[in-house]
């Protein structure tokens, strides 16, 4: 999963708060009134007129005697005269768990400067302690009730509402419910509907299927955990979310500590009865390992797979920090291909954390090998020292590794779905398709823009695809078909020539194409362990971008 901050969204998400200090009357020392807060969460981008969840969450921040009921919730269609859409009576009691939330934060914050101390007991007692003072509400929204006309640049204005009342004012006899004045708390949301993703040209001459967009990772309800966060989105609710945002496809990997083989195959069920024509729902797990760093695993340094399509469950054993003790990281990726599965290293960048970073170490690239890609991008770019990328390049394609590029949303206690996909070109729209597609490397990560990019030999009459390997001896010419598409902005695209055993990649072409769909070919000389890739970032943009998976030569 991804610990960041609050996103910084492609397209146009504003928020309007209420005071988040309800006015209740005073009830604890000093006078002060109870925090009430209420977060909502919308879809960062919509591109379908699907209708899909609103995840509400009220919570009571206040001190001791401050308890109170959480009345009703409303939705309204906002942006002028105001319509409701959904009214929810819940008279739901709030627990006051200021002095529980604080705790458990306190506690969170020594185990991350290295206190092992902290027991599993106490911190699964806090959080419960802590849910308690929270309710959780899913509102289900079509946006064809927002608009008169679903199209791009139209605005999704949603206005939430929530009642309170002080506990005590609250009888289990409603006709003897005293008369306090019911204060509201409110949050208002827009949306900005966004194009349609757009699908690269493709050579003349080569396989013509279809453009698949997608995404690696992601989390539902069954990830649950009172160290790093809860799924906030039941699986059904996640192919809503996903179709919405413009996607075919969708991977599920609930955190491997938080399954068992019974989950594991309750997942499989739901996603493959979710499975149509339009929609590939596909499982997997983000696998916790045990990293090798420098031959040995002495300490608890952990990474994250996603997995794809493994048939049986891969365990893990995690402490109570979610460090893993087992498998490996290179058991990890051997056990799930055994199971039929394929293997992802999820954001190896990360190194900001004083307990686990859940990166990929830097001295555990030359043990662990056999991954079929890495995470380039997760969730919307914010990764400006590109380490993600420098990985994938220096420790994996330099060294002659044969590893593809994904981007992946990590959408978790946050829905980020449609901020970074990985795009297949497949046959079909079927998950068998789309693991073909993904094995072999036909592929490109992106934030929005399209790129690919193709290859063939001088003579030959064949386009072969990102992915593939090409027979080519030394010294060959080279014809690089290069494709984009992109009509928000124009794209920088550079092609980039590498070969194992090189310190460094070169740049073999750089140019600016204007907005649109576009192609153009350039010819490069290449050698036995070569490869080529492309990469492209909108320059009045640098959040919008796109990696190609290279073409290698033998």
């Amino acid at each position: 999963m991804k610990l960041r901050g609050k996103i910084a969204a492609l397209l146009a998400v504003t928020l309007v708060l209420g005071s988040s200090m309800f006015p209740l009357p005073a009830r604890a020392q000093g006078g002060q009134a109870p925090v009430i807060t209420m977060e909502v969460d919308v879809p960062p981008v919509i591109r379908r007129p699907v209708p899909f969840p609103v995840a509400v969450t009220v919570m009571n921040k206040g001190e001791e005697n401050q308890d109170v009921v959480l009345k009703e919730v409303r939705l309204k269609a906002a942006g002028g005269q105001e319509k409701l859409l959904h009214r929810q009576e819940l008279n739901q009691p709030l627990k006051a768990v200021g002095r529980e939330l604080r705790t458990l934060d306190q506690e969170k914050e020594r185990a991350g400067q290295g206190d092992r101390s902290a027991a599993p007991e106490r911190l699964e007692q806090l959080a419960g302690q802590v849910n308690r003072g929270k309710k959780a509400i899913k509102i289900t929204v079509d946006p064809n009730t927002l608009v008169d006309h679903f199209a791009p640049g139209k605005k999704l204005h949603l206005k939430l509402e929530a009642d309170l009342l002080p506990a005590d004012s609250v009888t289990p006899d409603k006709a003897n419910q005293k008369a306090v004045k019911v204060m509201a708390l409110t949050r208002e949301k827009t949306i900005t509907v966004a194009p349609p993703l757009e699908r690269p040209p493709v050579p003349p001459g080569a396989s013509h299927s279809d453009w698949y967009f997608g995404d690696t990772h992601s989390h539902s309800t069954y990830t649950w955990d009172y160290w790093i966060g809860n799924g906030i989105y039941t699986i059904p609710e996640l192919k809503s979310l996903a179709m919405a945002a413009g996607l075919d496809w969708l991977n599920l990997t609930d955190h491997s500590y938080c399954l068992d083989a019974g989950k594991y195959q309750e997942i499989k069920n739901q996603t493959t009865a979710l499975c149509d024509p339009q929609f590939s729902f596909l499982y997997g797990e983000e696998l916790s390992v045990r990293e090798i760093k420098d031959g040995t695993t002495s300490d608890l340094d952990t990474a994250h797979y996603a997995t794809i399509l493994n048939e049986t469950f891969v365990p893990s054993v995690t402490n109570i920090f979610r460090q893993a003790y087992s498998p490996n990281s290179q058991e990890g990726i051997d056990r799930t291909k055994n199971s039929g599965g394929l293997v992802v290293i999820n954001h190896p960048q990360w190194g900001d954390r004083p307990l686990e970073p859940w990166n990929f170490n830097l001295k555990t690239y030359p043990w662990t090998h056999g991954e079929n890609a890495i995470e380039l991008i997760n969730g919307p770019w914010d990764d400006p020292d590109l380490g993600a990328v420098t990985r994938w390049i220096e420790q994996r394609l330099l060294k002659g590794e044969k590893v593809a590029a994904v981007g992946a949303s990590d959408t978790e206690s946050q829905n980020r779905l449609g901020t970074a996909m990985t795009v297949t070109y497949a046959g079909n729209n079927t998950r068998q398709d789309i693991k073909t597609s993904l094995a072999g490397g036909k592929q490109y990560a992106t934030t929005g823009p399209g790129l690919a990019l193709w290859a063939r030999p001088e003579g030959d009459f064949t386009w072969h695809w990102m992915g593939e390997t090409v027979t080519a001896g030394t010294g060959r010419q080279v014809e690089i078909y290069v494709a984009k598409a992109w009509s928000t902005g124009s794209l920088d695209i550079k092609v980039m020539k590498g070969r194992a055993g090189a310190p460094s990649e070169e740049t073999v072409d750089t140019r600016t194409l204007p907005a649109g769909s576009d192609s153009y070919t350039i010819t490069v000389t290449v050698d036995p362990g070569t490869y080529i890739r492309a990469w492209a970032v909108d320059p009045a943009n640098s959040g919008a971008r796109a990696y190609t998976t290279p073409v290698w030569f033998n």
